[in-house]
């Protein structure tokens, strides 16, 4: 008995580490945060506001209402723990998926929205350090993620 609480515990950390949201049964957002300007590489938590333009934060979107229409709200927090902006995008019902098989109806969507960071205020009050990004779906209260933190420096 103490074992599988102790497994669940890890396959639930080991989630949360990779960004993966462990809600099962619902719909689940993975986020990613990238800057256009740095490319395809290798992806990077840590951003130079002197060397970007903006932030490009990207919801996977996976599980049962994957197929719905959704409003994906990207909360983002400044280093203080305050919200500083709320990004909303639409994502437009799946396709049908009669044709499909059961193992192709889990397939993902993506949105995405951007954050500028030059000539922003994150540059003239010099808001530097780690900032959070969550996704909430459909205006819910709850996280449909789990927290994404990544880094703006000067």
């Amino acid at each position: 008995m103490r074992a599988n609480v102790v497994r669940r515990g890890v396959v639930w950390s080991a989630l949360v580490l990779l960004g993966v949201s462990p809600l099962f049964g619902e719909a689940r957002v993975t986020l990613r945060v990238r800057s256009p300007e740095q490319g395809e590489g290798k992806p990077r938590l840590v951003f130079s506001a002197s060397e970007i333009l903006d932030l490009e934060f990207e919801a996977l979107l996976s599980g049962s209402r994957n197929t719905a229409h959704h409003q994906v709200q990207f909360k983002i927090y400044t280093p203080a723990g305050h919200l500083y902006q709320v990004l909303t995008s639409d994502l437009s019902p799946a396709p049908s998926t009669r044709a499909r098989s059961p193992r192709r109806e889990q397939s993902h969507r993506q949105v995405s929205a951007r954050l500028p960071v030059a000539g922003t205020s994150i540059v003239t009050s010099s808001l530097y350090g780690k900032w959070t990004v969550v996704a909430h779906l459909d205006g819910e209260g709850k996280p449909a993620s789990v927290p994404r933190g990544f880094t703006i420096t000067q």
